[in-house]
């Protein structure tokens, strides 16, 4: 015996509702917005600092950089933090960052 209860007709939910929850209970929003920062990462933070930098994700509206030079770590993250984060919010899927969190480490990709 299971306690299990079938739906009533009242306990119907438009799909769009249903979708939008799977959405976000599986992480898929996640990944859309950290392609999307991807893509425009390059632009937002210049082509030579983006080639120090991986992007390890988007938490609670704060975009985690490593960055494995000291000295692009410094300039980033002291002189154009404000204005990196500024060209991001520019783009549609980047729109709810309002913070950027830059560390050292070392980059993962191959280089």
């Amino acid at each position: 015996y299971t306690s299990y209860r079938w739906p009533r007709m009242g306990d119907a939910r438009p799909l769009a509702e249903v979708l939008a929850l799977y959405v976000s209970a599986s992480g898929l929003s996640r990944r859309y917005v950290l392609k999307d920062v991807l893509a425009a990462w390059p632009a937002a933070a210049g082509e030579e600092a983006a080639r120090h930098c991986d992007i390890t994700g988007v938490r609670k509206g704060v975009l985690h950089v490593i960055v494995d030079s000291a000295a692009c770590l410094h300039e980033l993250a002291n002189f154009r933090k404000a204005e990196v984060l500024a060209e991001l919010v520019k783009h549609e899927g980047c729109r709810k960052i309002y913070d950027i969190d830059f560390r050292q480490g070392k980059l993962e990709r191959g280089a």
